[in-house]
């Protein structure tokens, strides 16, 4: 008789991962699929093996295991097949629903009614092709994605020398610790009055009050996170990446610039400590020179989080009853909190240092309303503002208000523990990265520039040293300003322009600094 091995449980246990790695290739390090492929192999190793000894029959309970396995794995794609098509509208229904039709269906697969009907090796061999197939398509998918990033035009980019700023020295006669902290789409004070209907005087006064200089005019010189950051933290605009890029949409190389920048490069040259906090998930973490904080350091990797979600514990997840995933709404409370919370623990550090802080706040999502209380929005989790923001104008609008109001707390204590506690006075920029995106779309054309590019840019210097600084100072030149003042460099004082891209070609800029004081026709009927 021909033997048919049972390896179809541990076939189709593996697709969701490498369909998931597909996904998330170009984010993430592929080690993080190890651990949970090792777990899975394991659980369905256990599972074959129990059932063998309920069953007495490797052929039922490998058809069986593999039915559980796809129920365990797989529940998360048949779980959001109703939420897509609207069946249901509370989570709890769609939860009813989908394990009552997992309960009936492996009620008939157990049952002798249905074995004795069958012929064990023809389900086997059906079953063992049906995985390999799915299998292979997986693999594909990941060849795929393999394939195009290999021909991405970024993928080998390394930025070019500038032969006159690449060897400047930094004077190491005054060195106070820098913090740089970016409040991410933080708008500017008339923006938020005529837009989003919010007086922040009281904010702005307390900077003043306490010796901030606060650049009223302030533009960001790009209209997304990573172009904007990687821009300021290297002191120049981007122009070499709009040559080497074309169309990649390859992120990558931008998180690198940001956690190994000339301003990190320079400031250890002359015995700075490096303190980042945030999440740079693009890029490789493993400077010796540089110290990361995470802002959420029990919750699982990237990739685990990811396919944590195709999985049964989705159920958990969706009510809220777990929260080990790193894309939740709770998490991303978490994250905001923590992220004030590092900036209070590496004051007391010796110096000197330099810690950059990036806080998804009150960029979207809105999970705080004025007084910190949390809100749960009703929609999917996202960080996306703009055209990709799943509530109304309305929503946006109410909702940074609120969490704007609350942050504003909570970088007032922050200010107040940093000039408190260091023992010398030390270099505060209090920064933007881009604005809002109520009325964000993928062309500048269609998109309120004067809303998106108005920022919030504060300055506190030590001995009140802020004369090269101007209102409408953009932040590609806040560390030229900071390194001429302070270490006794002579950089050029970039003129300030303004560049729009799309998410989807982040490369392609348009210059639109003759735009960004239009007036925004959308905006005005809010």
């Amino acid at each position: 008789m021909k033997r048919y091995p049972i390896i179809h449980p541990f076939l189709f246990a593996m697709y969701p991962v490498l369909a998931v790695l597909a996904a998330c290739l170009p984010m993430i390090n592929p080690v993080q699929a190890i651990r949970p492929s090792i777990a899975i192999l394991v659980i369905t190793t256990s599972i074959l093996i129990f059932l063998r000894w309920i069953f007495k029959d490797w052929h039922r309970a490998g058809f069986i295991s593999s039915m559980v396995i796809i129920m365990l794995f797989y529940y998360g794609y048949s779980y959001r097949l109703p939420r897509e098509i609207h069946l249901f509208d509370i989570a709890i229904s769609r939860h009813l629903f989908i394990l009552s039709f997992w309960v009936v269906f492996l009620s008939i697969l157990v049952s002798n009614w249905l074995w004795k009907r069958v012929r064990p090796h023809v389900i086997t061999n059906f079953l063992n092709i049906s995985s390999g197939i799915t299998l292979i398509y997986a693999i594909y998918l990941l060849a795929a994605v393999w394939f195009t990033a290999s021909k991405d035009p970024l993928s080998n980019w390394s930025r070019p020398p500038n032969l006159t700023e690449d060897t400047i020295k930094l004077n190491q006669t005054y060195r106070p610790d820098i913090y740089y902290i970016i409040l991410d789409g933080y708008a500017q004070e008339d923006i938020l009055k005529e837009i989003y209907h919010y007086d922040n005087t009281q904010f702005v006064e307390y900077l003043k009050n306490k010796g901030f200089f606060v650049a009223e005019n302030s533009h960001s010189n790009y209209a997304s996170t990573c172009l904007s950051l990687a821009s300021s933290l290297n002191f120049e605009y981007l122009d070499y990446f709009a040559f080497a890029a074309d169309k990649s949409t390859n992120l990558r190389p931008l998180m690198n610039e940001m956690i190994r920048s000339r301003t990190s490069n320079l400031l250890t040259s002359i015995g700075y400590k490096i303190f980042i906090s945030g999440e740079y998930f693009f890029a490789e973490m493993r400077d010796p020179s540089i110290v990361f904080y995470v802002p959420q350091i029990h919750k699982l990797a990237t990739f685990e989080s990811l396919l944590l979600q195709s999985t049964m514990m989705e159920i958990l997840i969706d009510l809220g009853n777990i929260n080990i995933s790193s894309y939740t709404y709770d998490t991303h409370r978490e994250k905001i909190l923590n992220g004030f919370a590092e900036i209070n623990s590496l004051v007391p550090l010796r110096g000197p240092k330099f810690v950059f802080i990036h806080i998804i706040a009150p960029h979207a999502p809105f999970v705080f309303n004025r007084n910190g209380d949390p809100i749960q929005p009703d929609w999917e989790y996202t960080i996306f503002d703009g055209t990709e923001f799943p509530g109304s104008v309305d929503n946006y609008i109410s909702g940074y208000r609120e969490q704007l109001i609350y942050i504003n707390y909570l970088t007032e204590n922050a200010i107040n523990k940093i000039l408190q506690n260091s023992p010398n006075p030390p270099i505060i920029v209090l920064q933007s990265d881009h604005g809002p995106g109520a009325f964000l779309e993928s062309s500048p054309e269609s998109s309120c520039l004067r809303e998106r590019f108005s920022i919030l840019s504060a300055y506190y210097f030590p001995n009140g040293m802020t004369n090269q600084l101007y209102p409408s100072i953009s932040p590609v030149n806040t560390f030229r300003v900071i390194f001429n003042t302070y270490f006794g460099t002579n950089l050029d004082i970039l003129p300030d322009i303004n560049y729009f891209s799309s998410f989807d070609y982040p490369y392609q800029y348009t210059d639109v600094t003759q735009n960004i004081y239009d007036a925004c026709l959308s905006s005005e009927q809010h």
